[in-house]
């Protein structure tokens, strides 16, 4: 919307047009536009975003005007934009019907303010996002309602302005309405008994409900369960599957399900017998009572009889004599645990074995250990077991041994027991024993010795080969005191870095406890040193000696009989340490110093020989020797006068020099006593007048080890060199100068003279004038003069002042006092002031006064400041009234303050809000005004401005906007239609009422229909009262319509509102059904398979698929999808790993249903499982036997192929049997 002002001239004729003309912003050429009789033009069809520049040409008989042109470019855009997305969103709380969400206004409000958030959901089943809520813009958190408990949602928000709905809000989500606590609760309805062969496969399938969702676990008779490749467990929230793919009896017993959350906890048994072959028996398989015909064999029951009783054994030989081969020589008569083996032959050696037979089948075997030879009894035993020392004194052991493993067919009826010792290393008989039991005492030994010992089993046959020899054992006594070896433990001298070694005997039984110290303070083992207690001996171990290893070492061994302490002294040598501090120097000199220092605390383990001496000057930093000395003192000399010196001092001894002492703390200086005095404080004026000038000031800090005898004061003036100016006694630091010249500045400085001569100079006073001391206020009024500014601009006044002592200088605005801050700058210096406004303001105008004042009068001097500025704001409120569709009238009051020049006019403006920019409207001298022009239905905002000479006030805005509208109008259109209930035959909606009721109150509304494909709409229902709902019936069953809704007042009725989504006639609520019969799926691997299933349900229900209890979930191989009334599951590749039963779960409020198949898919079987026995081998034949594959494929097996490989010729595996 342009406009414009009339041309002051009009050339003499009248004003027929006004052509408008816009520069395209791509061919820059200026293109007509329009044309308008009036000073305004709406400027149509220009591109979004682009900008433009307008000019308008007056047009009379005689042609057209010189254009008036915009100065800037005007972007063509929309006075507001759509919002931003709110930020933030999350879910705070949830339940079975609602989900309570918060969120953070946008960043951007599009440059309106934001009036509502609409809520959107999106549901699993159909993904479609739909409107959930709707909220005031104030709020900023809401709780969705009516969800569906058990449905899983996620939610977005947008924010409404003027300008529309912003895009959506992250997503929140997913979440599932549900309760949030619940106690755990097992449906034990799938935990029935199960019964099984070993093998064979068993599954528990169970439901588990509880919120939060419980953590289940599984366990086989109180032990967790372990998955392995034959057992499967899978968890899904509220669901646990256990499958024994095939079982063995480790699952034979009672499984337990549990489940535990923080509400609470359930478990559930189940029994599960799982029947197989029974373990093999008990051994030892014992050989009694061998003749060269037969013998008996004994053993023990098997642990696992594989949950079947034992029906009887059967026993097999093997005779090593005649080919080694495994042949049957009975079964026993029931389960008895013995047999009696016959027809064996004499002098063949056998091995024999024993398997346990169930219904299932036979056990693996139990095989004697050793081999035995059919003959007459009264063999010599097998040799005794090791024998060992039980107890013992100094001059016996008791010994114990076990059994020979073969009594040799005759009872043992004694042992032969035989010693040896480190002296005799043959073998000789010391006891005889004539018992059965394997034990014996040996007496007669010598204390010291050690000895061996073996044993000999005797029967009636004669001696067993002897057995394997004890452990060496020393003769000693049972108890003893303990005994520290005196002879190791001697005092020792070593070198630092040598190694130190103590290793030290003791005796005494039992072996005593070992204890060391060093100083009387305890020792243990560390990174440098090792002690190690063995029973008879104990070890200290030092790689590397070091000076603080010297002392005292004690070692005490204590046992029950009682204790032996023994100590020795050990002595590390190393160089001695630095001398003892301080390094003090005496008859300090500008060439010589004698130095002094203490001896050392530790002299190394030997006499100190001498010291060495070393100096550093501080100017170069580097040690020079000077020398060495028996002494505990030294002369040193050739220093330099005034040089800074450190010292160091080495102690020397046998191992040679230790450490540095070096001092003193602070370098010490070499000068004689007496030096020049230092440079004195900086002096100060301490009175003064027209010709001369009193100081003062602070002595020197060092007076050079003499008194001040003497002051020289120095003077410079401000452009001349330094000269003495007098020259005062000492030591009062304190002078006055005279004859000066009144009026010039001077600056003085000070030197002290003592004994040794002049020193430095001071630093130089502050600059001091010479002038009277006491002097009465002056101003220079010529300064002050009155001055006009425009605002802005600055305000200084510069004044001359005298005075001394130095005045009290104030300045004042309007009688107040003025300080320096961020607006006034206020200097005060010793012979003017100065105040200074860079920017001055309106509230700066008024009298300014210069107060000048000290001990001796005042002075006064005023200026008057006038500051022109714009006008206040006209006077609040801006009044508006009778409001037409093209007119209003506006009044307020008058500006409280012209500015300093008198108001010219008022100036009025509009901003039509869907522009949103501000055009001038009226001009008035008045404080009202009618302003036309405006356009209907168009929502306008008005302000009003002060003119003055200076320029225009700031704005008085209109409190809020209207429209442009005659008292009553139809109403704006509805919102869009919602459905809230359905059936069959009716479907009810809800809508959002028009923002604006058009003046009049709104009668009713018209509910319009069309049915999907058609292009016609019709009116279906006619709602008499201002309510935004309404049904719509006389439908057909599962067809699909769309609504729209028109609003009436007593004007008449609105446009119709934007059209509803397709919505469906059909059931509220319906339980899900499964339609397609479901049955077992064989599938080859390696190919693909897709199976549609058509279902029903209201609500559209949420699908679930399953294999094996885990969720189905698509992925680069698998796609599970929904959309009703079908669901599909796509497979490619098939693998055996895939297979499983696969469930379809359907839920939604009114129900659910589940259905199920098996999928199997059919592969090669894995590969038996061993080991291969061998069994009734012979010249040209072998029976083999093996089990069964851990996986068949997914069918039965139907044969078996046998190959063989030769290995003592080269070949490769060839058929042996071709099917079995």
């Amino acid at each position: 919307h342009l406009t414009w002002r009339k041309p002051k001239d009009d050339g003499g004729s009248p004003i027929q047009y006004y052509q408008v003309e816009k520069l395209d912003p791509d061919s820059n050429l200026w293109i007509p536009c329009g044309r308008s009789e009036e000073c305004q033009l709406d400027v149509k069809g220009l591109t979004a975003m682009k900008k433009y520049k307008f000019r308008v040409c007056a047009v009379n008989e005689e042609g057209e005007s010189d254009p008036c042109c915009m100065a800037d470019y005007v972007l063509a855009k929309d006075p507001f934009g759509e919002p931003g997305p709110p930020i933030e969103l999350e879910i705070v709380d949830w339940d079975q019907e609602s989900v309570d969400l918060k969120w953070k206004r946008p960043l951007d409000d599009g440059g309106s303010e934001i009036t509502n958030y609409l809520i959107e959901k999106k549901d699993k089943k159909s993904g479609q996002w739909s409107r959930a809520h709707e909220v005031p813009g104030s709020f900023l958190k809401c709780s969705v309602p009516n969800l569906t408990e058990g449905e899983t949602y996620e939610f977005r928000v947008r924010a409404i302005n003027a300008g529309g709905q912003s895009v959506p809000s992250n997503e929140a989500g997913p979440v599932t309405c549900k309760a949030r606590n619940l106690p755990p609760r097992i449906d034990r309805t799938n935990l029935n008994e199960i019964r099984c062969k070993a093998g064979e496969a068993f599954t528990f399938d169970v439901n588990v409900s509880g919120e939060p969702a419980p953590e289940k676990k599984w366990l086989i008779n109180q032990e967790e369960i372990t998955v392995t490749e034959k057992v499967k467990v899978t968890y899904t929230e509220y669901n646990t599957k256990l499958v024994i793919r095939a079982a063995t009896r480790k699952e034979n017993g009672i499984i337990t399900i549990t489940a535990q959350n923080v509400n609470g906890r359930d478990s559930a048994d189940v029994k599960v017998v799982v029947l197989d072959v029974p373990s093999a028996p008990i051994g030892p398989l014992r050989v009694k009572d061998m003749t060269a015909s037969d013998c008996n064999l004994e053993w023990k029951a098997p642990k696992d009889d594989g949950g079947m009783a034992i029906q009887y054994y059967i026993v097999e030989m093997c005779d090593e004599s005649a080919g080694a081969r495994w042949t049957p020589i009975g079964e026993t008569n029931g389960p008895v645990l013995h047999y009696h083996v016959e027809n064996l032959i004499e002098g063949h050696y056998y091995r024999f074995r024993v398997r346990a037979v169930n219904k299932e089948g036979k056990s693996a075997p139990l095989e004697t250990s050793g081999v035995y030879e059919a003959k007459n009894p009264f063999e010599v035993p097998t040799k005794p077991g090791r024998p060992k020392v039980i107890d013992f004194d100094t001059e016996w052991v008791q010994l114990e041994w076990e059994r020979p493993e073969f009594d040799g067919g005759s009872a043992i009826t004694g042992y032969i027991i035989e010693r040896r010792d480190t002296y005799n290393q043959r073998w000789e008989i010391c006891t005889r024993t004539d018992m059965e039991e394997p034990t014996g005492k040996v007496r007669g030994l010598v204390e010291g010795i050690i000895y061996e010992f073996r044993v000999k089993a005797v029967n009636k046959a004669g001696e067993s080969e002897p057995s394997d020899p004890s452990l060496p054992h020393r003769a000693r006594p049972k108890n003893s005191v303990p005994r520290i070896d005196r002879n190791a433990m001697m005092d020792i001298k070593i070198l630092a870095g040598e190694l130190l070694l103590l290793n030290i005997p003791v005796d005494g039984e039992p072996p005593p406890q070992k204890t060391w110290t060093k100083n009387d303070q305890s020792i243990t083992d560390s990174l440098r040193m090792s002690i190690m207690n063995e029973d008879y001996r104990t070890t200290i171990r030092v790689n590397e000696g070091k000076r603080s290893d010297t002392g005292v070492y004690k070692l005490v061994a204590k046992n029950k009989n009682g204790t032996d302490t023994m100590t020795c002294n050990v002595t590390v040598l190393d160089v001695p340490g630095p001398p003892e501090a301080p390094v003090d120097p005496k008859e300090i000199r500008k060439d010589y110093m004698i130095i002094h220092w203490k001896v050392p605390k530790d002299d190394g383990g030997s006499d100190i020989k001498h010291y060495i001496v070393e100096k550093q000057d501080q100017e170069n930093m580097r040690w020079v020797p000077c020398g060495d000395t028996r002494q505990l003192f030294m002369k040193v000399d050739g220093l330099i006068e005034e040089h800074d010196y450190l010292f160091r001092i080495r102690a020397v001894n046998a191992q040679g020099e230790g450490e540095s002492l070096i001092g003193p703390k602070e370098p010490v200086t070499a000068r004689d006593p007496f030096k020049l005095p230092g440079k004195p404080g900086k002096p100060f004026a301490d009175d003064w007048d027209v010709d001369r000038i009193d100081l003062k000031w602070d002595p020197p800090r060092s007076d050079g080890g003499s008194a001040i005898k003497m002051w020289i004061i120095e003077k410079k003036s401000k452009f001349g060199l330094w000269e003495k100016a007098a020259e005062c006694p000492g030591p009062q630091p304190k002078g006055s100068v005279r004859g000066l010249t009144e009026g010039e500045e001077y600056v003085f400085r000070i030197i002290a003279v003592n004994e040794a001569g002049a020193g430095e100079p001071s630093d130089p006073s502050d600059p001091i004038t010479a002038e009277a001391r006491y002097v009465k206020p002056e101003i220079d009024t010529s300064a002050m003069q009155d001055m006009v500014v425009c605002a802005g601009n600055r305000i200084n006044y510069t004044v001359p002042i005298k005075g001394a002592p130095k005045p009290k200088v104030t300045w004042k605005i309007k009688n107040k006092v003025v300080y320096s801050d961020e607006h006034y700058d206020v200097m005060v210096q010793r012979r003017q002031t100065v105040i200074d406004i860079a920017f001055s303001k309106r509230y700066d105008a008024g009298v300014y006064t210069l107060e000048v004042s000290n001990e001796l009068g005042t002075a006064t001097a005023r200026a008057n400041v006038t500051v022109l500025d714009r006008p206040a704001p006209p006077e609040a409120p801006l009044k508006l009234s009778g409001v037409t569709s093209n007119s209003c009238n506006l009044a307020w009051g008058a500006s409280p303050d012209d500015g300093g020049s008198p108001i010219t006019h008022y100036a009025i403006e509009k901003m039509d809000l869907s522009r949103g920019s501000w055009v001038e409207a009226e001009i008035t001298t008045e404080l009202k005004v009618t302003i036309r022009s405006l356009i209907h239905k168009k929502e306008y905002l008005m302000r009003v401005m002060a003119v003055n000479a200076i320029g225009q006030s700031d704005p008085l805005p209109l409190d809020k906007s209207f429209i442009a509208r005659n008292e009553g109008d139809v109403p704006e259109a509805p919102g869009r239609p919602e459905a809230y209930d359905w059936d069959r035959t009716f479907i009810d909606l809800t809508w959002n009422k028009p923002l604006n009721d058009g003046g009049c109150a709104i009668e009713g509304y018209i509910i319009q229909m069309k049915v999907k494909g058609s292009t016609s709409w019709r009116e279906c229902t006619k709602i008499t009262r201002d309510i935004n709902k309404g049904r719509a019936d006389d439908l057909t069953d599962q067809e699909y319509y769309f609504f729209r809704i028109v609003a009436w007042n007593s004007a008449g009725q609105s446009e119709p509102g934007p059209p509803s989504d397709a919505i469906q006639a059909r059931p509220r609520y319906l339980a899900p059904k499964i339609l397609t019969p479901l049955k077992d799926v064989n599938v080859k691997a390696g190919n693909n398979f897709t199976i549609d299933v058509e279902y029903l349900g209201s609500p559209d229900p949420n699908v679930d698929w399953f294999v094996d209890g885990s969720p189905l979930v698509s992925d680069e191989r698998t796609t599970v999808s929904a959309i009703a009334p079908i669901t599909t599951f796509h497979i490619v590749n098939c693998k055996r790993s895939d297979t499983g039963d696969i469930v379809i779960k359907l839920v939604n409020e009114s129900g659910s249903d589940k259905g199920g198949f098996y999928f199997n898919i059919l592969d090669v079987p894995g590969p038996p499982t061993g080991p291969i026995e061998f069994e009734d081998i012979d010249s040209n034949s072998v029976t083999i036997s093996w089990r069964p594959p851990k996986d068949n494929g997914g069918s039965e097996i139907t044969g078996y192929v046998i190959e063989k490989k030769d290995l003592d010729h080269a070949g490769g595996w060839v058929p042996a049997v071709n099917y079995v």
